[in-house]
This record gives C-alpha cells, sequence and structure tokens, in this order.
C-alpha cells in the first residue's frame, strides 16, 4: 500500500517530511463532512518506542506545552490524538525552509550574511521566548516553560518572510509528567548553553544563550562551537569556550553588534541580557525591524528554493529542498558588480602610483638630488586596540599599563642555549587571549585553546586577558625538548584562579 493510501484517523497522509528519533513528520490532509479538507504537518511517533512509557510522556507532554502556546511566531497545535495505539500531534503547515537549510543555502551560494536579516530572523524568536516566558497555567502561576532545543532546525522561516519557532519535543514546564534528573542532558550540545551543557537547573536565560549562538552563526556563517569529538565539544560548551570574536570572521560587523552578541554569550549567566525584551530592544537600536527586511527575506528565500515552493513546506522538523540550478540570485549578481568595480578601481589606481613614480625618478634623476636611507627600525609588539580592551571588566579598563617583563629569562645555573625550544598546549576556562612576554611589550600567539606552540626554552611570562577577570599573568619554566600544558581555571564566586601546568 502507498504511502498516498494510509491514514490516521481523519488524516491522509501525503508524503515524508522529515524523521527524528522519537516521531516521523508528514504532509497530510485533514478530512472532514462535506468534501472539508486542509493541510497540515502530522507528527507521528515511531512505532518502535510507542510502548516506552517515557517516549510516551515526553510526546503528550509536548502536545500539551505547545497547546498554550498561541502567537505568530510559534508553530500552531490543531489536533492531539491516538489511533490504533499510534500517538499523533497535527501542527500547522508551514510552507518553506528550516533556518538550517538557509544558512546552507547561503553558504553554498557564497552569499555574504545580511546583518538586518539576521537581526530580524533573531528577533522574531525573541518574541517568541519573551511570550513563553509569560504563559501562565490554569491556576495562574506562571508555567515555566524553557524550551531547550533551540537550534537553526527547529526555526522555520516560511517564503513570505515569517519566522516560527517550533518543536517542544524535550521542552519544561510546571506541570510536566516527564521529570530529568540534574546531570542528564538533552538536546544539542552545539547549541545548548554552559549550564544546560552542565546539567544544571535551567530557566529560559538558557533560551535566550542559544538563540545568541544562533545570531553569531548568522553573521558568520560559523559555528561558535567546534570540537574533533563529542567529548570535546561538550567541554568547550560548559566552559563558553568560542573560538573567536564574530568580527576576526566577518570584519563588517559592527562592534556595538558584536559588543550585543558576546555579552548575551557571557559564560555566566547573570552578565547576560536578563530577558528576552531587554535582548531584542538592544538589537532593534542597532537594526530597526520592519516589514521591509520581512519582504527582502521572502525574496531571498524564493530565489533561493524557487523550485521547493509549495512543493517541500516544512514543519517541526526540517525539510531538505533542492536548489533550482538556473536561479539568478540578485544578491551574487551584486556582488559580482561590485567585486568588478573593485577590481577597476584597483587597475586605475595602480596605473596612477606608476606613473606618478615615474615622475618622481624623472624629478631625482634632473636634480641630482641625493635620497638618504633610514635604517629599518625592529617592530615593537603592542597589545590589542582600544576596542579589544573595551570588552575587558571595569577592573581591567583601569590598568594603564601593563608591567614589562622580559621574554626569556634564563634559569640561573643552567647553560641553556638560545636555539632550544619547547612545546605547550594552554587552555583558560572561561577562554582568554593569549600574549607572551617579548622584550619591553607583549606578544599576542592566540585565543585558548591553543594547540602545540613552540616556545623558547627556560623562564616566560604569559599574559591571559578575558572580559570576565581582566588579565592575569603567569610565570612558566620549560627545559629544552619538553612539552607542557598549561591549565588556568577562573572561579567566578571565589574570584580565584586555579592554575595547572602538567
Amino acid at each position: 500500500m502507498s504511502l498516498s493510501d494510509q491514514r490516521i484517523g481523519r488524516y491522509k497522509l501525503k508524503r515524508l517530511i522529515a524523521s527524528g528519533g522519537m516521531a516521523d513528520v508528514y504532509e497530510a490532509i485533514m478530512t472532514g463532512p462535506y468534501g472539508f479538507e486542509k493541510t497540515v504537518a502530522l507528527k507521528l511517533m515511531h512505532k518502535q518506542i510507542s510502548r516506552d512509557q517515557s517516549f510516551i510522556s515526553m510526546f503528550i507532554d509536548e502536545a500539551r506545552i505547545s497547546a498554550q502556546l498561541i502567537y505568530p511566531n510559534i508553530v500552531q497545535i490543531i489536533d492531539f490524538g491516538e489511533v490504533n495505539k499510534n500517538l499523533y500531534i497535527a501542527m500547522e503547515y508551514v510552507n518553506g525552509v528550516d533556518l538550517a537549510t538557509f544558512i546552507n543555502a547561503l553558504i553554498k551560494n557564497k552569499t555574504k550574511p545580511d546583518l538586518a536579516m539576521s537581526v530580524y530572523i533573531v528577533v522574531e524568536i525573541l518574541d517568541a521566548i519573551n511570550y513563553t516566558s509569560m504563559v501562565r497555567d490554569a491556576d495562574g502561576n506562571n508555567a515555566n516553560i524553557v524550551h531547550r532545543d533551540i537550534t537553526p532546525n527547529n526555526i522555520l522561516l516560511s517564503f513570505d518572510g515569517d519566522v516560527k519557532l517550533t518543536d517542544f519535543g524535550i521542552a519544561k514546564a510546571r506541570g510536566c509528567i516527564t521529570t530529568t534528573m540534574v546531570g542528564t542532558l538533552k538536546g544539542k550540545i552545539r547549541y545548548m548553553s554552559p549550564e544546560q551543557a552542565r546539567g544544571e537547573v535551567l530557566n529560559y536565560r538558557s533560551d535566550l544563550y542559544s538563540i545568541a549562538l544562533i545570531l553569531y552563526e548568522l553573521v558568520t556563517h560559523k559555528q561558535a562551537f567546534t570540537g574533533d569529538t563529542d567529548m570535546t565539544l561538550l567541554k568547550h560548551v560548559q566552559s563558553s569556550m568560542i573560538e573567536c570574536l564574530p568580527t576576526k570572521i566577518n570584519p563588517f560587523i559592527p562592534g556595538a553588534l558584536e559588543t550585543t552578541i558576546m555579552k548575551a554569550l557571557s559564560a555566566i549567566p547573570e552578565d547576560r541580557f536578563q530577558s528576552a525584551e531587554s535582548f531584542k530592544q538592544a538589537l532593534c537600536q542597532l537594526y530597526p525591524v520592519n516589514s521591509s527586511t520581512k519582504a527582502e527575506l521572502s525574496i531571498l528565500l524564493k530565489q533561493l528554493f524557487n523550485n521547493s515552493i509549495h512543493q517541500e513546506p516544512c514543519a517541526g522538523m526540517a525539510s531538505k529542498p533542492c536548489l533550482k540550478n538556473n536561479t539568478t540570485n540578485h544578491y551574487n549578481t551584486i556582488k559580482k558588480v561590485k567585486k568588478w568595480g573593485l577590481v577597476l578601481t584597483s587597475i586605475g589606481l595602480l596605473c596612477i602610483s606608476v606613473w606618478y613614480l615615474s615622475l618622481f625618478k624623472m624629478y631625482y634623476k634632473k636634480d641630482n638630488r641625493i635620497k638618504y636611507e633610514t635604517k629599518n627600525k625592529p617592530t615593537q609588539v603592542v597589545l590589542p586596540d582600544k576596542d579589544a580592551t573595551s570588552q575587558l571588566t571595569p577592573a581591567a579598563q583601569n590598568e594603564k599599563e601593563i608591567p614589562k617583563h622580559s621574554a626569556v629569562e634564563i634559569q640561573k645555573g643552567i647553560n641553556i642555549p638560545r636555539s632550544a625550544f619547547s612545546i605547550i598546549d594552554i587552555n583558560a576556562t572561561p577562554w582568554a587571549r593569549v600574549y607572551i612576554a617579548e622584550g619591553d611589550s607583549y606578544k599576542f600567539i592566540g585565543d585558548t585553546p591553543i594547540k602545540s606552540y613552540k616556545i623558547q626554552a627556560g623562564v616566560s611570562r604569559l599574559l591571559f586577558k578575558s572580559r570576565v577577570y581582566g588579565i592575569k599573568t603567569l610565570e612558566i619554566n620549560v627545559m629544552p625538548n619538553d612539552k607542557k600544558i598549561i591549565l588556568l581555571r577562573y572561579n567566578p564566586q571565589q574570584k580565584q584562579f586555579d592554575t595547572t601546568i602538567q
């Protein structure tokens, strides 16, 4: 029997949209008397887990939580039921793609991040979280809804430019049937808050952190956390060890937007935005959201997925539409025009420079003038500019000058040749920028974690610079051909450092 002939109660299945660990999502037709029909997305629980009470409770919780949420930026629940021991949830049918598919399409088409459009998408999700944070239960108490799984796959973009949050499958709220033990992880590691990755009790501020990670990805087209293994990735998330600042990836990001993003990604929850509304207002001051941004998103979606409109809808889980090969993206056209304009301008400037140079040569030759050479002065390495310093804590900003130290102080009594080197690995929790003393200044060597850094044997001084604790210096002594692992951990409650050198 073909899929189109299968029915679940009054729902006629048309095609499979997506499949997850707990359920499949189908495009289906809800039928009624007198020929009534309505297209919906039907989430059908897997038969192999339909006898597991824990999964049944989660599925029921999702339906009960979602039924309370009636908001334009949240996928609506239409029906919930059971047919022949098959649990199902009928949801609003969204004709579009998920955010993950959208970002991948932009990267594939080499389209640069649109900052205003990125802010618009995030502001729409913040509106949804602001709404869920104020929902009250039947007794008038705050429902304390925490989504816990805000990822690009669970954010849907309709071809009309609407943005909707979906999949409350592991959400928690007052009155849930299921209980999550402390220390248990649920959700996608890469988009967790540090406290969620540590298995702690959560509130909706954890969701705000996940939204900030999505904004980071939208404006850079890179994920904030990386790791060779799941365990490494988990450790990075737990310590909020973001690889690099957004402007290091996309230099067109304004400093004010980067500051807003990094505040929302603070390792300590109290240092972040304390509400979705305050986060939204900070973004809207930089990029006011209006109907034109929604229209631009709609145009871009239709151009990227022209052959998918009305054919590849999505709801509850990610759909994977195919890109039309002959679609002309006006964003790429504009980019090509700018590129060639820049090339022609550069050629023109080069020609002018050559012409002026030839004139100068003729002038000096005619007047028999003597040209003097100046000796090249050694380049002095200094600390980052004011933008980087402005991200430090107030205590660190008050430090007018960092103490000067010699780069290498050879250990007394041991004659170590200058050519002797060692290897060090450096890590810090939370992450930090690392400098090494070199003469009368400090040289920047990278952001933690730093792997296999080659260092002169002997005594050296390292400087750690963090937005959380400001500036910390550390003196190390390494022998020739040695390898050491340096770990620096900061306890914000006790305001103390734990240093380990292995």
